[in-house]
């Protein structure tokens, strides 16, 4: 996406970068999605179908099996909710201490791995991520302490979570 911004000239920064790309793999942009993508990155000055359409074509040449097209939705709407909504449950709670309530959410914590962490890093801090974000549970569970350093693509966790102790600054 960062080269096709440079090329189209379409001024986008990092962030916008990251909400545009996680659009793209959550809704996926095969053929039929054309329209509704162009409307969900309206926001974005430049973007049209044709722009779309060539988004398409980058995907599809490093990606010949179309698996970069293909909607995540069926699989992360849900995913992201359960995961969010388990964790709001145990920090509305009014039995658990902050102690309880972190080492229950340590335990969700551990279950997932480097590839989920690395998806639920970047829907948060997509346009999908707003109620983790102003719910602070990253930041107050360490949500993502266990993502390996350089793992995100140039994003790095530490910059947009600094409060945060990653598991390997305690190496």
């Amino acid at each position: 996406m960062q080269e096709i911004s440079v090329q189209e000239n379409l001024q986008l920064n990092k962030s916008q970068i990251l909400d545009i790309s996680y659009v793209i793999f959550y809704f996926g942009i095969e053929g039929s999605w054309t329209t509704f993508i162009v409307n969900k990155l309206s926001r974005y000055n430049g973007f049209n179908e044709e722009l779309v359409i060539k988004i398409q074509k980058r995907l599809m040449e490093k990606d010949f099996r179309g698996c970069l097209l293909k909607t995540n939705q069926t699989h992360l709407s849900s995913y992201f909710r359960n995961m969010y909504n388990a964790i709001k449950i145990v920090d509305e709670s009014k039995i658990l201490s902050d102690f309880e309530k972190y080492e229950l959410i340590k335990i969700y914590r551990a279950q997932l791995s480097n590839p989920e962490l690395y998806i639920l890093f970047f829907n948060v801090l997509s346009r999908f991520g707003k109620k983790w974000l102003q719910n602070n549970f990253i930041n107050k569970y360490d949500f993502i302490k266990n993502i390996p350093f350089e793992y995100c693509d140039g994003y790095d966790p530490k910059h947009y979570f600094p409060s945060i102790k990653f598991e390997e600054d305690e190496y």
